[in-house]
């Protein structure tokens, strides 16, 4: 599941297939891609800048947390989970 402003790497979908043997759920890193600031566009972005900058960082700090607690926390974008699962859940 992906946000509709992502970018998806060609090869995704065929990892994506690769790992669900392995794997009840996985969680793709999503890197945000925002306009290059200037003066005059500064307003405009300023509210997304803020958001992609948030949300990458409480991902990266939040990660070593989650790996020692065996959790996955998913995102709601860059996530899939394989349909064996849906019934623990």
């Amino acid at each position: 599941m992906h946000d509709s402003e992502d970018i998806i790497h060609p090869y995704e979908l065929r990892m994506t297939n690769y790992l669900l043997k392995e794997h009840g759920g996985l969680q793709f890193p999503v890197f945000p891609i925002v306009e290059y600031q200037t003066l005059s566009n500064y307003l405009k972005n300023l509210t997304t800048n803020t958001n992609a900058d948030e949300f990458a960082e409480h991902h990266y700090l939040t990660m070593v947390v989650r790996s020692k607690m065996n959790a996955f926390s998913f995102s709601w974008n860059g996530f899939c989970i394989e349909k064996r699962c849906y019934g623990t859940i």
